[in-house]
């Protein structure tokens, strides 16, 4: 067994959103390679880590130089691991988290990461891969879109061809090649991180009003969006006035405002429908409005003028609503 260790004398990048969570916790990121995905029969070969220390970062990992070492790097790695109180992958709530714990069980090793400590970042990819724009959640497209180009030439099927080959012959540039793979998959897990921001500022929505010759700066955050049966609800927030309480509201929307604490919530009606595709829908009329709505649909679809979609399926039209409901509350607040 081989532990190589490299240091990168910078620290690693925490988004604003993170900082809570990881508030007083140890965290790490992890990679595994194996020799196949059947986690009762096929083995760990490899095992990457890279963790904060002080204001530097250290990657570490574990290789087996033979089959019979897989016992030798996961007792090394839970040794390192013990240290830690979140563990960050990609995809590893599916594949790396439950083919390690199944491992150190067979070997007897009183170990193992529960789902309480995972951070997956696949899942939180998965979950807004519409409003990050992506066409699929791979690793190399969510690094693609994040400006991240990778060295690394091999797949992880190549890897495991080129291991069982490297304990055949020894091949130190096999080696290379399947610890430069591991290296790239960990050295870069920490940057998809900043999805965070993206996420972040795309539901970030700015409208400046004006109430009273006053400049009110108004923020909604659409992920607090909700859909109660087929009202939208959004909160958000803005700067503090000694103004009275508003509530403005029509047969399709409510609009309370709270100026002395600057808390502000937006309702509207929707409507539920069905799409050319089949997939369910939810859209707002523009003509039940009392007042001019002069924004468009913008989705992939061809609806009517008067129509503009806030949900497709399961997923929020996160560029329509923006458009819809900074027009709206401009003509409510005057």
């Amino acid at each position: 067994m081989e532990i190589i260790k490299d240091v990168i004398h910078k620290p690693i990048y925490i988004p604003e959103s993170l900082i809570e969570k990881f508030n007083n916790k140890k965290f790490c990121f992890f990679d595994i390679e194996t020799t196949g995905l059947k986690r009762s029969s096929n083995k760990i070969i490899l095992i990457g880590l890279l963790y904060n220390k002080d204001n530097y970062t250290v990657i570490k990992q574990f290789f087996a130089d033979n089959l019979s070492e897989e016992k030798d790097i996961l007792a090394s790695f839970i040794e390192e691991a013990l240290n830690f109180d979140i563990f960050i992958t990609y995809n590893g709530n599916t594949f790396d988290i439950p083919f390690i714990n199944e491992r150190c069980d067979k070997y007897g090793y009183d170990f193992k990461i529960s789902k309480e400590k995972s951070l997956d970042l696949l899942k939180i990819v998965r979950k807004n891969k519409d409003l990050l724009n992506l066409q699929n959640c791979k690793l190399k497209s969510v690094e693609l879109s994040l400006g991240i180009k990778r060295e690394d030439k091999i797949s992880g099927k190549e890897s495991i061809k080129m291991y069982f080959d490297y304990i055949k012959n020894k091949n130190s540039n096999l080696k290379e090649i399947i610890l430069k793979h591991n290296y790239d998959d960990i050295y870069y897990l920490p940057k998809i991180l900043k999805v965070f921001d993206h996420i972040e500022n795309q539901n970030k929505l700015l409208i400046p009003i004006h109430v009273n010759l006053k400049k009110v700066k108004l923020e909604l955050n659409l992920s607090n969006l909700k859909f109660n049966n087929e009202m939208i609800s959004i909160k958000g927030h803005t700067n503090c006035f000694d103004f009275p309480e508003q509530i403005y509201y029509g047969s399709n929307y409510m609009l309370e405002w709270k100026p002395k604490i600057g808390d502000l919530q937006l309702k509207l009606q929707t409507y539920k429908g069905k799409l050319s595709n089949g997939k369910k829908c939810f859209y707002i009329n523009k003509e039940d409005y009392d007042f001019n709505i002069s924004c468009y649909d913008k989705s992939n679809y061809n609806v009517p003028d008067k129509i503009i979609l806030v949900k497709e399926g399961k997923n929020l039209v996160i560029n329509n609503i923006k458009n819809l409901v900074s027009e709206i509350v401009k003509n409510i607040i005057k």
